[in-house]
């Protein structure tokens, strides 16, 4: 059989144990809202940065399109001029 004291000392340290790990439950609890907190911001700052990428490359292959069409055009004149004048590359 218990006495008393021990009973007492007993409840107390359940008591302090319940509250730890209110206490616990609580943090993790916190925790678990900080993390869906951060990937839902995660997640929108990935988006946004695929947009960013995506209107780049757009930008990007616009500008690489051009600039291959102006080089096919001067190989073509090129090309016109050395069939025109075979001879005139031996001057240069």
């Amino acid at each position: 059989m218990y006495n008393a004291i021990f009973l007492s000392s007993y409840g107390s340290s359940v008591y302090t144990t319940l509250g730890a790990l209110k206490r616990i439950e609580r943090i993790v609890n916190d925790v678990e809202q900080m993390i869906k907190e951060d990937t839902r911001e995660n997640k929108k700052d990935l988006a946004d940065n695929i947009k960013d990428i995506q209107e780049r490359m757009e930008v990007l292959s616009d500008k690489l399109e051009k600039s291959m069409n102006e080089l096919e055009e001067k190989i073509e004149k090129r090309i016109k001029l050395a069939l025109e004048n075979p001879l005139s590359g031996l001057n240069g």
